[in-house]
């Protein structure tokens, strides 16, 4: 779930949706009114979702928890890997209340340095400008990431257009050649490939087993 509206377009420019709710209440019904028109026109129900622009205030993870969302994406952990780290943000997998909190970490729109026909395009800049005020590549984000058994979240839109007619990045449209360079670089480990949803239910089991080894036996204690 990504909001009913996501935002709002004022003189002051564009309000991200959660910013946009005076209260905690404006905010549950507005999340149940997505939730209701989507099933109604698919069938199926949110496990999950993301804050618009990682937009919130002081009772949104409040509304998340009262909406019953299985997961959700709160903040953009990457920040952590430039050296950004403000407190909140977080690698690993987590809770808030009931709620599984999964970090994102991959920047769909970050391009890969070794991608020279891009050179001309503010993409590849922006991936310059990593590397030099950050000595970080999208490949050493992703090797970090690996080495040290965390999440390789992918951020991306599915539009490229937002509601004020200004083009949002990421997008799969824009970087679909990007995302397509990021999972043939990760084709050289060995990892889980999984939805949101399935990673979900595998840290609320994890979390939730105590695994004793004695011996040759395993002994599991939930």
């Amino acid at each position: 779930y990504h909001g009913f509206t996501h935002g709002e377009i004022t003189e002051n420019g564009f309000i991200q949706e959660w910013d946009t709710f005076s209260d905690i209440s404006e905010a549950v019904q507005t999340i149940q009114k997505g939730q209701k028109l989507y099933q109604k026109v698919t069938g199926q129900k949110f496990w999950g979702g993301k804050y618009c622009g990682y937009a919130r205030n002081r009772f949104s993870d409040e509304s998340i928890i009262k909406s019953h969302f299985d997961y959700w994406c709160r903040h953009w952990d990457a920040d952590i890997i430039k050296g950004l780290d403000r407190g909140e943000e977080s690698l690993e997998l987590g809770f808030f209340g009931e709620t599984v909190d999964i970090p994102s970490t991959i920047d769909g729109s970050l391009f890969s340095l070794k991608k020279i026909r891009y050179l001309l395009t503010r993409k590849y800049m922006k991936a310059l400008y990593y590397c030099v005020k950050y000595q970080i590549t999208l490949e050493s984000i992703i090797d970090l990431l690996v080495s040290r058994g965390q999440i390789l979240s992918i951020q991306s839109h599915t539009s490229p257009i937002r509601e004020d007619k200004e083009r949002q990045s990421p997008n799969i449209i824009d970087d679909i050649k990007n995302i397509q360079y990021i999972l043939d670089y990760v084709k050289k480990y060995d990892i889980w490939y999984a939805t949101c949803k399935e990673i979900n239910d595998y840290f609320r089991i994890y979390s939730a087993v105590d695994l004793q080894v004695q011996g040759d036996a395993i002994q599991l204690e939930i």
